[in-house]
């Protein structure tokens, strides 16, 4: 009963799957049926866990622009990562941010100004890569988007006087004042 290319396990954590390999000759040798029986232990570790709140997924993260040149500066070292580490320990973990799928794959090109990170481009998608010290596990599915948001444009033809009568109250005692 050969198993299936690409296999699931069946046993939680670790199995124990056996490989048969089998001489059948090759152009210059003979085919002799010969056969040898190898144990082969498949064991499944846990992947690192990137939990971002569903706000951050939906909203990402926004940054009012000061100045309305479309820029500004990005704190992931505060803001985003207690959120993709959670409950997890820190010193367990190494969390990269990049600015490709590619490279948050690879582990590659980094982004090395975590705590003040310029973005490039508004709005711009972040990528998350979060590697076990542990078992060497790396979770590369999660990103978020930041962006810089211009501040709401005040219309200046638009009469912004308030004005309010001050009446006398219901017994006419009280004064307008």
């Amino acid at each position: 009963n050969p198993l299936v290319s690409p296999y699931e396990n069946i046993v939680a954590n670790m199995q124990t799957i056996y490989v048969v390999v089998v001489n059948t000759g090759t152009m210059t040798t003979p085919a002799t049926g010969c056969f040898t029986i190898v144990e082969l232990p498949l064991e499944v570790l846990p992947a690192p866990v990137v939990d971002l709140e569903a706000d951050l997924i939906t909203d990402g993260y926004v940054i009012c622009d000061d100045d309305g040149d479309g820029f500004a500066q990005f704190d992931f070292d505060t803001v985003i990562t207690p959120d993709v580490l959670d409950a997890q320990d820190p010193a367990d973990y190494v969390l990269t941010y990049h600015l490709t799928q590619t490279d948050a794959e690879t582990g590659n090109n980094p982004i090395t100004n975590t705590s003040n990170y310029t973005n490039v481009t508004n709005p711009q998608t972040i990528y998350i890569r979060l590697e076990s010290l542990i078992n060497g596990c790396v979770t590369t599915t999660a990103s978020f988007e930041i962006s810089v948001s211009l501040p709401p444009v005040i219309d200046p033809t638009y009469d912004n006087e308030l004005s309010l009568c001050d009446d006398l109250d219901a017994d006419y005692f009280e004064d307008n004042d």
